[in-house]
């Protein structure tokens, strides 16, 4: 055989190899391609050891960018309108009521128009008599505050870890109680923690902890009220671009989640997971409960968004640089690493429920009203 036709074979084989690798690649997802190191965003990360296991004294760097190219990150922020809202059922051939894409909007309609929760900054009636003042909560002892605060540990906590337990007790309340319920960031804390804890707490049965009213029936509306008016009025003062407005906003949008006031939740979570997108990229690592605010957002706003075509604020295109909270060491108190570990869960079936309502619900640009289609049914 001939030199040349040896290697005209040889050349031959290594073209079709070429064209059978960038075939498979061409049916490779674009997700689940790396990026190259020569990239705009400059060279590969280094390994990051995973969280699950690292020191929890120590911080850790962002998470690589790996499978970070808009689609992957599209897919669990749920940033497209989507099909899984009680009110697309309408949709289905089967229902009787034939409504366009502008009436099936009434949820969001009816919410924006609802009546603002009253201002009033009243006392609960254990501070009897009552006080005419907004300055009440200097009234109030160490052993209410924690009475009322621990209803908030015991049943708002554990499914949404914004505070870290210990060091509320050790720095926001002492902090507080000595300088003034009314003033700084932490009697903002303080004081929104006190509002769901008297929430908590009317629910079972310590109706001493509800504002001062005539109206008995509506008491349940009013738990809490007074607390979070004066936190309100607090945080209008000291608001900032920092973590600690950070919680205070998602605790504000937690107790707009238990008064059941949609729009006034997703406003305060929203605005918070705004400020997070810009802390985030200011910081050179993250501290752990610093990732966990971010989740925390995370979660809040997936939540609302799931069933309300609120426009998000793309905090979901950050979830593939930011480390998982840390689990805790064996040291930690039993109850509360259980309460991690269901943090955990909850950020990853939530990555999952966004990946299925992007791939399954996805609205996009198509005619949600187009029953043929199976994504809109």
């Amino acid at each position: 055989m001939e030199v040349g036709q040896v290697r005209s074979d040889t050349q031959d084989a290594a073209l079709r190899r070429q064209a059978l690798n960038n075939h498979s690649l061409d049916r490779c997802p674009t997700n689940l391609r790396l990026r190259s190191s020569n990239t705009s965003l400059g060279p590969t990360s280094p390994p990051v050891i995973s969280p699950l296991f690292a020191n929890p004294a120590r911080t850790y760097a962002s998470s690589p960018p790996f499978l970070d190219d808009g689609r992957f990150q599209e897919d669990i922020s749920l940033s497209q309108k989507h099909l899984t809202a009680p009110q697309h059922l309408l949709f289905w051939e089967c229902s009787p009521l034939k409504m366009s894409e502008y009436e099936l909007n009434y949820p969001i309609d009816l919410e924006i128009k609802r009546a603002a929760l009253t201002r009033s900054t009243d006392a609960p009636k254990c501070l009897a008599p009552p006080i005419p003042s907004d300055h009440w909560g200097s009234r109030l002892s160490h052993p209410q505050l924690t009475f009322i605060t621990q209803f908030y540990f015991a049943h708002f906590h554990p499914s949404c870890l914004i505070l870290d337990e210990a060091k509320f007790y050790a720095h926001d309340l002492n902090y507080a109680l000595r300088n003034g319920i009314s003033y700084g960031i932490e009697s903002c804390l303080v004081l929104l923690v006190s509002a769901l804890g008297s929430i908590a707490a009317c629910h079972m049965g310590h109706d001493e902890w509800v504002q001062v009213d005539d109206n008995e029936d509506g008491q349940v509306d009013l738990a809490g009220l007074g607390f979070f008016n004066l936190a309100c009025n607090a945080f209008r003062d000291v608001e900032a671009a920092d973590w600690q407005s950070v919680q205070c906003l998602l605790l504000t949008g937690l107790f707009y989640s238990a008064k059941l006031r949609v729009y006034d939740a997703w406003r305060a979570i929203h605005k918070a997971c705004c400020t997070l997108l810009i802390l985030v990229p200011l910081q050179a690592t993250l501290q752990p409960d610093q990732c966990q605010l971010f989740w925390v957002a995370y979660l809040q706003e997936s939540q609302i968004l799931a069933e309300f075509d609120f426009p998000p604020s793309g905090l979901g295109n950050l979830t593939s640089t930011i480390s998982f909270p840390m689990v805790p060491d064996a040291e930690t108190n039993p109850e509360h690493r259980q309460y991690q570990f269901f943090f955990l869960a909850l950020i990853t079936m939530r990555k999952l429920l966004n990946r299925i309502l992007f791939h399954v619900y996805n609205r996009g640009d198509k005619n949600p009203a187009d029953a043929q289609n199976p994504n809109f049914r």
